[in-house]
């Protein structure tokens, strides 16, 4: 009976209204299904990109923060480097001195 009132205030004759109202109906299951589906759809889209912004990001702070940690032992090789130079230069300044002590103390036994 629904089906049929349906159809005739679409315009179809007494004969066909039910089966007019049964497409009309089902046009409209098939329609709103079909946004349902196109927002399901568009919210998965959004989630999935909001995910890939996110890994994007955890990304780009992971390479800064590697880079950062090479910037770190670069500079610590560096600096030992620096004090393993200065070390030796110690180390030899000491050699020479006490070269030279020997030397005047020699020197001043033999006078």
């Amino acid at each position: 009976m629904c089906f049929a009132t349906i159809g005739l205030a679409l315009g179809a004759s007494a004969a066909t209204a039910t089966t007019a109202g049964m497409m009309a109906v089902s046009t409209a299951i098939s329609a709103a299904t079909a946004i349902a589906q196109y927002q399901a759809q568009q919210a998965a889209y959004k989630a999935q990109q909001q995910q890939f912004n996110q890994n994007k990001l955890l990304a780009q702070r992971s390479m800064l923060e590697q880079a950062r940690q090479v910037a770190m032992r670069e500079e610590q090789e560096r600096y030992a480097a620096s004090d393993k130079i200065m070390q030796s230069n110690i180390a030899a300044a000491k050699a020479k001195g006490r070269h030279v002590l020997q030397s005047n103390l020699l020197a001043t036994c033999l006078y």
